[in-house]
């Protein structure tokens, strides 16, 4: 796997950025596919934006084949996900958060093909999805759908991954 490590005190002065401290590991699963590491990064950076904990996140940018497995395994559903969140720690109020999102670029090249969009923004909002998982956003209401669907355009117009709230075809069900 090809990862992009990233922290907060990669600064030019060698300090913190700011007093929460966010690692995140992108890392590319399936080979060659364009994986746009600078602009899921800011979208994930702005997730977190305001967090008064700190965190170590991996994202793993898999296939339809990966993404079937882990379903069938964690979540007993045989079939490929969009996107598949782990969080490592188990308690929800520790000061550091740290855990695992998988990724589905096939998933992302789909819904580019049917929605418009790109890839990269597909990928930055299932990025965002799976960071407001492990931050204990569920989506389990049609309020808190909507919700979590605000954050995630927030996220990603922040990041330059879209520019409109209906860009890429309009919201998921």
């Amino acid at each position: 796997m090809t990862a992009a490590n990233t922290s907060d005190s990669d600064a030019p002065s060698g300090r913190p950025r700011s007093r929460q401290r966010w690692q995140f590991r992108i890392l590319r699963g399936i080979p060659r596919v364009r994986i746009p590491y600078t602009e899921l990064e800011k979208a994930l950076r702005q997730v977190v934006r305001g967090e008064r904990r700190t965190g170590d996140v991996s994202v793993i940018v898999a296939d339809d084949r990966t993404m079937r497995r882990l379903n069938r395994r964690f979540r007993g559903k045989d079939r490929p996900t969009d996107v598949l969140a782990f969080p490592l720690t188990t308690d929800r109020e520790r000061a550091r958060m740290e855990g695992e999102i998988y990724i589905n670029h096939d998933h992302a090249r789909r819904w580019r093909q049917a929605n418009g969009g790109t890839i990269a923004a597909e990928l930055g909002r299932l990025a965002v999805h799976g960071c407001l998982h492990l931050l204990g956003h569920r989506h389990l209401t049609a309020t808190a759908r909507r919700r979590m669907a605000a954050i995630e355009d927030r996220c990603l117009t922040s990041a330059g991954l879209i520019s409109t709230r209906t860009e890429g075809g309009g919201r998921r069900a």
